[in-house]
C-alpha cells in the first residue's frame, strides 16, 4: 500500500513543489511516520518527502494535514503532528546523514511555522514538552534552509528512476 501512496504522492509533485490540491487526509491516508526508519530506502525516502510536503502545503497555506475540518477535533484528523514530530526527532541523526536536504528543510519549516504561532498554541491538546524537545533540537543554534528542488532531486537520486 504504501509504494502506491508514494507513487500518487510523486504524482502530485510539479516544478514548484506540491499541487494544493492534495487531500492529505482522503487521498493520502497512510501514517507515513511509520515508515521514517523502514529498510526499504524508497519507502523511507518517501515517507519523510511526504511529511516534508505536508508542511510545505501547511506554510504556504494551501492545505492542512494536520488540523481537523470544519465541525471536527485535533483527535480526528489522520495525520497526528505529534506522531510525526516524534519520530522525526527519533530518526533525526540518521535522517540527517542520509538526506541532509529533506532534513534541513523539514527542520526549516518546523521552526517557522512554531515562530509564526507557538505549536503550544496550535495544538493545547499535545504535551508541550514534545515542542520544547523539537526547538532544543531542530531550532536552537541551528541554520536550516528550505531548498524544494535539491530535496526532490534528493529523492530521484535514491529512488533511482522509480518515480
Amino acid at each position: 500500500m504504501i509504494k502506491r501512496k508514494l507513487r500518487e504522492m510523486y504524482e502530485n509533485v510539479d516544478v514548484v513543489g506540491f499541487y494544493t490540491s492534495i487531500d492529505w487526509d482522503n487521498d493520502f491516508n497512510y501514517k507515513f511516520y511509520l515508515s521514517f526508519n523502514d529498510t526499504d530506502t524508497y519507502n523511507r525516502v518517501g515517507s519523510i518527502f511526504a511529511f516534508l510536503g505536508m508542511l510545505m502545503n501547511w506554510f504556504y497555506k494551501s492545505s492542512f494535514a494536520f488540523y481537523p475540518d470544519t465541525g471536527k477535533r485535533f483527535e480526528d484528523c489522520y495525520h497526528q503532528i505529534d506522531c510525526y514530530i516524534q519520530a522525526f526527532l527519533k530518526h533525526s541523526n540518521t535522517i540527517k546523514k542520509d538526506f541532509p536536504i529533506i532534513h534541513s528543510s523539514i527542520s526549516y519549516l518546523l521552526c517557522e511555522l512554531d515562530t509564526e504561532e507557538t505549536f503550544e498554541n496550535r495544538f493545547p491538546h499535545i504535551d508541550k514538552k514534545l515542542f520544547q524537545h523539537m526547538r532544543e533540537t531542530l531550532c536552537f543554534n541551528q541554520k536550516h534552509t528550505l531548498d524544494f528542488d535539491k530535496a526532490f532531486e534528493e529523492v530521484r537520486l535514491v529512488s533511482k528512476n522509480e518515480i
